[in-house]
């Protein structure tokens, strides 16, 4: 709420001096408005009240119908033919009128009404005739259509206000739909949050951008919306920053993939994601093994993995083999090398790249030496 809870105190002292004033109530419910489902009982009451108080109130009678438009079109078609009575004529009412037919699913009819409405009103119908007809053309799965006409409301629509959050996200998901123009689809999932007030919006917005990057295959685009999701989400989930590490590290995003691993590995020490992880990802970016990047969250890894070996037995070969490898060429210890080497045998009896190397090793560690 903005400055809400002093404007909820205005207007309640403006309704001690007159209980009955409609347009106290009413403001008061679109205070409560702003803050989401949570507070529907009290907002709807008091806009309830002020049509008690004054059945000719028209910006009461409107939110109910808005409000019931699409929950209860019976509700919605009543409120808004007790608003009629009482609103000004014009092409804003016949759009409302229009709209009806789309709240009551005669999306054929939504479309063919807003037709005739641009055609016999020409510059002076209401704009989001255009918006009316892109959500009927969704509703019966026609994507292109439907962007078409989202567009043509985004270029004509008078006030931004006019305008929710929604509408982009649908633009988006019809422009995703016709699968020509990624980069059409990244601007309006944009333009949908940051047109959102409400983070929990946000969030949701930018994992369903994310999901549609990772449905069409464009790891890229998906790594880095997921990794916007974590940036506007305050309360940073462990299955966030599992995503958002995990598809940066398909996407090739070595360097990006390990900070974010970082991350996990610090709220969830414990745990053996984050640790093997960053040492898949550093075992990239240090693939000469020289600088040792990787050796430190391979060796956490293992001591936190080993509490579980058959759970984690495929990426614990993984580790034990890197180690390996670093003891064997960087570090020159054959010994350390067999011991890791063994510890794969162990785990996976039949592993013969194991085995080979193991006794390779052995052979040269029982050598004379020269």
């Amino acid at each position: 709420i903005q400055n809400g809870g002093g404007a909820v105190s205005s207007y309640e002292n403006a309704l001690v001096i007159d209980p009955k004033m409609a347009m106290a109530k009413h403001k008061i419910g679109k205070i409560y408005l702003t803050q989401g489902s949570e507070s529907r009982d009290i907002f709807l009451q008091k806009f309830s009240d002020a049509i008690l108080d004054d059945p000719t109130f028209t910006p009461a009678l409107y939110d109910m119908y808005v409000f019931y438009f699409s929950r209860d079109v019976n509700k919605a078609i009543q409120y808004f033919n007790d608003y009629k009575k009482h609103a000004e004529p014009g092409p804003a009412l016949d759009y409302e009128e229009a709209s009806l037919q789309f709240a009551s699913a005669n999306f054929q009819n939504a479309i063919a009404k807003s037709d005739d409405l641009l055609k016999s009103q020409g510059d002076s119908a209401d704009p989001r005739l255009y918006r009316l007809k892109a959500y009927s053309y969704d509703k019966l799965g026609d994507s292109i259509q439907a962007l078409a006409n989202l567009e043509t409301f985004f270029q004509k629509v008078k006030s931004a206000e006019d305008i929710n959050p929604e509408n982009y996200l649908i633009a988006a998901f019809n422009a995703a739909k016709q699968k020509t123009d990624p980069a059409k689809v990244d601007y309006y999932f944009t333009k949908a949050i940051d047109a959102d007030t409400l983070i929990e919006n946000k969030v949701d917005y930018t994992r369903k951008a994310a999901d549609f990057f990772k449905r069409t295959a464009n790891t890229a685009k998906s790594a880095e919306w997921l990794v916007k999701v974590l940036a506007i989400n305050p309360k940073q989930s462990k299955v966030d920053l599992y995503n958002a590490g995990f598809e940066n590290f398909k996407a090739t995003e070595y360097k990006r993939a390990d900070s974010i691993f970082s991350i996990y590995k610090t709220v969830f020490p414990n745990e053996v994601y984050g640790h093997y992880w960053s040492f898949r990802s550093l075992s990239v970016v240090d693939s000469t093994m020289e600088l040792g990047l990787a050796v430190p969250d391979c060796e956490k890894f293992i001591s936190i993995a080993e509490a579980d070996k058959v759970k984690n037995k495929s990426t614990l070969i993984t580790a034990y083999g890197y180690l390996a490898g670093y003891s064997a060429n960087i570090k020159k210890d054959l010994a350390a090398a067999a011991g890791y080497l063994e510890k794969i045998i162990e785990i996976d009896p039949n592993n013969q790249d194991a085995i080979k190397n193991r006794d390779i090793i052995q052979k040269a560690l029982a050598a004379p030496k020269k």
